[in-house]
């Protein structure tokens, strides 16, 4: 039973003691006090695509909570920035996100993937998780440097690389690449890529992975925004759900932020983002957002600074929403938004959303099997000798009277000398790379935390 105290201002303070869990403090003003700004972008008059319980304290929430199994009937969707470390370094901690959420959808953003890798980056991945379907798209530039014969002796060395990974559970539903063919106008490739999940039972729910521009870069942010809305309201006109997620560059929680500067170029990255969701064309058809606990995603303990939650917004097909949206979420139009924690301390933290299975299908866990098959990459370098090899054999016994009994004769023969390979499919078994003792002990201490 919660405990309700008043403060100093006449404020009810409702304390909630949960446990595995750090308390959340929420404040809930009384009837007779004005709505603050915050209160006002979940009022009825201007729809936004956040609720959360709180009045202006959005600071009082934790930096980050340990999260809790997945709810019945939900399915998990996650974000996660790779950064500098690069997907390759990162698999252990990517192996440890599907142990520990087993997600039905993965979102990755700065994964350094060149385009002439992507294919064998792909292989990898696929290798070391069968039960995903991997979708990559990739982008680079030359980055310049303030001395000019530097950068053009060393150009190479200044190229950066963008790449986004979308990972689909197979038990999610059958998925491609849709918006393959639409060219990036304004903005850098490999910084948006649209997944379209076509389930065996339920409706078709289209998923875009981002990782949008700095603030410093604001007409290709406003680009990749513009292009985004675009493909929204395509999915729309289908009446197809849309989840889009990723790292925006920007909040809407612009005040939550510690540590970093607030200049003129994040101030308007901030409200790019707003005017943004708050768009009458989208605002109207976003589903309600219920933020559970932790609102940091990013930390730096050695600068202090923590920044903003970031976004997974779901966009309904339809138009026809509750303005109300404690009524949307009275319908079932919500989701959930925690914190992902993973146990590197190199990577930032991730975000995770609890959808209805109604919406995604929740991924089984599969048993770990092999299977006998054919290797066709062996068989076309030796095709020339196997071919002499069932000669050979055939000849060695006797020929049967009936044309159908000699053909299946010659298919045995041909078969059992055919070069076979197993394959693993299931969870992954692979054990997590070494890491030195220093980085051992701060990963024991993020997860104590």
């Amino acid at each position: 039973m919660p405990r309700i105290r008043t403060d100093s201002k006449g404020n009810k303070k409702v304390k909630r003691v949960d446990l595995k869990q750090q308390t959340v403090q929420v404040v809930v003003p009384p009837a007779n006090v004005q709505r603050s700004s915050r209160q006002v972008l979940t009022s009825d008059a201007v729809p936004n695509t956040r609720y959360w319980q709180c009045n202006d304290h959005a600071t009082d929430f934790i930096d980050w909570i340990s999260t809790p199994p997945t709810p019945s009937r939900h399915s998990r969707v996650v974000s996660q920035i790779i950064g500098p470390v690069g997907i390759r370094n990162s698999i252990p901690t990517v192996q440890r996100i599907l142990s520990s959420y087993n997600p039905a959808v993965v979102l990755l953003q700065d994964c350094r993937v060149k385009n002439s890798a992507r294919e064998q980056v792909h292989a990898q991945l696929r290798k070391e998780w069968p039960q995903y379907q991997i979708f990559i798209r990739c982008g680079s530039r030359i980055r310049g440097r303030s001395n000019s014969k530097r950068s053009k002796k060393n150009k190479r060395n200044h190229t950066y690389h963008y790449s986004v990974i979308t990972m689909v559970h197979k038990s999610a539903g059958s998925a491609l690449d849709s918006f393959q063919h639409v060219k990036a106008d304004g903005f850098d490739e490999g910084r948006l890529l649209t997944v379209k999940i076509r389930p065996d039972r339920g409706p078709i729910l289209f998923v875009s992975n981002v990782y949008n521009h700095v603030a410093a870069e604001g007409k290709q942010q406003q680009a990749l925004l513009d292009q985004l809305g675009a493909r929204l309201l395509h999915t729309e006109s289908l009446r197809h759900v849309h989840l889009a997620g990723g790292n925006y560059n920007a909040s809407l929680f612009p005040e939550a932020r510690k540590g970093y500067s607030n200049g003129r170029e994040t101030k308007e990255a901030d409200v790019r983002f707003q005017k943004f969701t708050l768009d009458p064309q989208r605002s109207v058809a976003w589903w309600t957002g219920h933020i559970k606990g932790g609102m940091f995603t990013r930390r730096s303990l050695r600068f202090a600074q923590a920044a903003r939650l970031d976004e997974i917004l779901v966009h309904a097909g339809n138009n026809q929403l509750p303005q109300d949206l404690q009524e949307r979420s009275a319908e079932g139009f919500e989701f959930h938004i925690h914190t992902a924690h993973h146990g590197d301390s190199r990577l930032d933290h991730g975000t995770l959303i609890d959808l209805q299975v109604t919406l995604l299908l929740r991924p089984m866990r599969a048993h770990s099997s092999s299977r006998d098959i054919v290797d066709k990459k062996i068989w076309d370098l030796m095709k020339d000798s196997w071919r002499a090899h069932v000669q050979r054999a055939g000849n060695r016994t006797r020929p049967c009277a009936d044309s159908m009994d000699e053909l299946t004769r010659w298919v045995n023969v041909a078969t059992s000398l055919l070069p076979r390979k197993v394959t693993k499919t299931g969870p992954s078994t692979r054990r997590p790379a070494h890491s030195s003792k220093f980085q051992r002990a701060c990963d024991r201490q993020i997860r104590l935390l």
